[in-house]
């Protein structure tokens, strides 16, 4: 038998228990989960109060953000704002990425205290912006570059009346 029979034999023998081989049954990849739950754009929850000066107020109040086993991508902006060392309420703060418009994340509390969580999956510039009518702030706000991952960071705001 030359060679090219003995090569030709053994493909069809493979072939052959190839071909007999019992077929795997295909399976569905399971779903998956999070182990987290979707944050809410502000972790503040407005409320209204009277007031001694006049009628009642939007009073938002902190609520706490839940905790994880495994960390979100992001970050967990925290900070106050004061005015001459009094927390201010009512200062809208705002996240912004770098090319992309301004975007609410929190309204400072009673106390002049907000939180909120920023989802960035990736690598970004990121900024944290207050913003109140008849106010400037200082600094007028942070920019720092996010990697990746989870981070918790302040960022305090002094208020000064707009000359």
């Amino acid at each position: 038998m030359n060679m090219k029979t003995k090569l030709t034999l053994l493909i069809l023998f493979l072939l052959s228990v190839a071909c007999n081989l019992p077929t795997p049954t295909p399976t569905a990849a399971p779903e998956p989960t999070v182990s987290w739950p979707v944050y809410p754009t502000s972790a503040l929850t407005p409320s209204f109060s009277p007031t001694p000066l006049g009628p009642a107020i939007l009073a938002p109040t902190l609520t706490p953000l839940p905790t994880f086993a495994t960390p979100p991508l992001g970050v967990l902006a925290r900070g106050r704002v004061t005015f001459n060392g009094v927390g201010l309420p009512g200062v809208t703060i705002y996240r912004k990425f770098n090319a992309y418009p301004n975007v609410e994340i929190a309204i400072t509390d009673a106390n002049g205290d907000y939180q909120a969580f920023i989802a960035i999956p990736s690598d970004e510039m990121t900024s944290i912006i207050p913003e109140l009518a008849g106010y400037i702030f200082d600094p007028p706000f942070y920019y720092w570059r996010h990697y990746y991952g989870y981070e918790e960071r302040a960022f305090d705001f002094a208020a000064l009346p707009t000359p």
